[in-house]
């Protein structure tokens, strides 16, 4: 095969596969679709095989194209993985970190912490991302992240740490109990007026410890969604 391979023709590929369209590709990239289009001409000229068939509207990957596209991401991974392992032996505290947490852990957490940070290190800028979204750090959309989680990321080239414990509990009030009376161990919350939060986390794991509020009785729940 003529030529050698140019990491970021193979990045350009990948955002165009992921993203579907070399539009969609070109605002996750931050660059002009035109760009997008001669880079990818580029790598086919190269390979000498066509890897999308690109329309107005999508860009589905040919044959040639999903051949290639788990090598290019296991070169995506290598290249990540370089990266991270670079900028940890680099001593100097200066540079961007993406930094993503939820708001509650970010504000109440994070805030703090950052600030007492940029004073010792003036030249270290960090950008924090708040959500519930999880980010990517495999693909660069975060360096850093602060989740909560029941199970250990195995994210290929992602070092996990644990910080702490969290835990969780359900609250009622004397009058409430007093009508319907208190839930009985084993049993679930059927019959109980349930209000929950639907924005939490993925990796939380199931509400309540897993307490089912479907089991022999009605559900009559009511619940309160996140606002991001």
């Amino acid at each position: 095969m003529p030529g050698n391979w140019q990491w970021d023709d193979l990045r350009i590929f990948l955002a165009v596969s992921r993203e579907g369209s070399l539009s969609a590709a070109a605002r996750a990239l931050g660059i002009d679709h035109v760009t997008v289009g001669r880079r990818l001409a580029t790598l086919e000229e190269m390979l000498g095989a066509k890897l999308l068939h690109r329309t107005p509207e999508e860009a589905p990957m040919t044959t040639a194209g999903q051949a290639i596209v788990a090598e290019c991401e296991a070169m995506e991974t290598a290249a990540r993985t370089a990266e991270r392992l670079v900028a940890g032996h680099d001593t100097r505290l200066a540079g961007t970190v993406r930094l993503t947490a939820t708001e509650k852990i970010a504000y109440e957490i994070l805030v703090p912490c950052i600030t007492e940070l940029r004073t010792q290190h003036p030249e270290l800028q960090i950008d924090l991302l708040t959500g519930v979204r999880s980010l990517d750090i495999g693909r660069r959309e975060a360096d850093l992240a602060v989740r909560a989680s029941i199970t250990r990321p195995a994210q290929h080239g992602v070092v996990c740490r644990k910080l702490c414990d969290i835990g969780f509990a359900l609250y009622a009030s004397d009058g409430y109990l007093s009508k319907v009376g208190t839930p009985v161990h084993g049993k679930g919350l059927a019959g109980h007026n349930v209000i929950r939060f639907l924005g939490a986390p993925r990796g939380i794991g199931e509400p309540f410890l897993g307490k089912s509020s479907r089991a022999r009785a009605p559900y009559c729940g009511a619940t309160i969604n996140s606002c991001n």
